[in-house]
């Protein structure tokens, strides 16, 4: 009677992962279950088929998505079916369903070939295209995490060909581009990206504006400087020209591309200190959030925005909460006293 119930419950499985599926222009491979070796369950797992020849990037991450829960699915079946149910028929109780990407559902030479089409397609696609090769080029990067015998094999750099799109005249390709450019994972130099992000801060739509600003954000936090043990933050070369492009873009940003700006500002060091001015006039805004962004840029200046002094004190002294303690740190750091 068990052993009924067990079969009942994967072939309930395999219906289900069937049913969810991606669109049918991508057809879900069909596994064969490899022998059951002694005292181990079997491996429906194992593809023995692949996607389309000629698949687009989008059609073959759909597939990817497809794989990646079908085999979830079938581990889970395996996992309940070596142990105790909590319940009967199709469900899986309580065991984890692992959708995660993965790099054994494609031999290394297609992963390979994968990576370079991605870079190929961003430089002489179609907008599409390019969209599509920007999304496949995370799902080839999840999917290979740990792997340096596979990730050896890809293309040295993407950052040219990414940087290339954040000016592209689809608003879909420059959101995706901006949110990548400068992204380490890609590029053996991020800051290459600053000045085209620095130009994205003035994009007619608004998303490009905030991925931008994530960006610059981001580049500019501490980092290692290549072939040295020294910690520098900032954007190198590009901190001085990037200023007034990060100043300009703060009123119009929004909230949280806001806050990132302010804190970018606040990495520059020595460049930021023409800034000062401008944020203790923000210091009287009456946006909250927006205080709390200039408090957040004079700490990371520190000793730089002693001029601000003052004006954080008298925050210090009348507000409470979150403002009130980002003032405590704000001038802490300016009187260079270790937190």
């Amino acid at each position: 009677m068990r052993t009924a119930v067990v079969v009942i419950v994967i072939l309930s499985l395999a219906g289900c992962a069937s049913s969810t599926s991606n669109p049918s222009s991508v057809p879900a491979p069909v596994a064969d279950a490899e022998p059951e070796a002694s005292g181990t369950l079997p491996r429906p797992w194992v593809a023995t088929t692949t996607y389309p020849a000629n698949a687009s990037l989008g059609e073959i991450s759909a597939w990817l998505q497809s794989e990646y829960a079908r085999i979830g699915h079938a581990d889970a079946a395996r996992e309940a079916a070596g142990r105790p149910r909590e319940s009967e028929g199709g469900s899986l109780g309580h065991c984890m369903i692992d959708n995660s990407p993965r790099a054994d559902v494609l031999p290394v030479v297609e992963w390979t070939r994968l990576a370079k089409r991605c870079q190929e397609e961003m430089l002489h696609g179609t907008p599409e295209q390019q969209f599509e090769a920007i999304l496949m080029l995370q799902d080839v990067r999840d999917a290979t995490i740990g792997r340096p015998d596979i990730s050896a094999t890809f293309p040295s750099d993407y950052g040219p060909a990414v940087i290339n799109l954040v000016a592209s005249p689809d608003v879909k390709v420059r959101r995706f581009a901006a949110s990548f450019a400068g992204n380490p994972c890609f590029t053996a130099d991020p800051l290459a990206a600053a000045p085209a992000l620095l130009k994205a801060l003035d994009d007619e739509d608004a998303e490009v504006r905030k991925w931008a600003a994530s960006s610059l954000c981001a580049l500019s936090h501490e980092r290692l400087v290549e072939g040295s043990d020294i910690l520098a933050k900032g954007l190198g070369e590009h901190s001085e020209a990037a200023l007034q492009p990060m100043l300009r873009a703060i009123p119009k940003a929004e909230k949280v591309a806001r806050l990132e700006l302010f804190t970018a500002i606040g990495n520059l060091d020595e460049a930021g200190t023409p800034a000062v001015p401008t944020l203790v006039r923000y210091l009287s805004s009456d946006d909250r959030l927006t205080r709390i962004g200039a408090l957040r840029a004079l700490e990371g200046l520190g000793p730089l925005a002693a001029e601000a002094r003052p004006q954080v004190a008298r925050i210090l002294r009348e507000n409470a909460g979150g403002e009130r303690s980002q003032a405590g740190r704000t001038l802490t750091a300016i009187e260079g006293r270790t937190p």
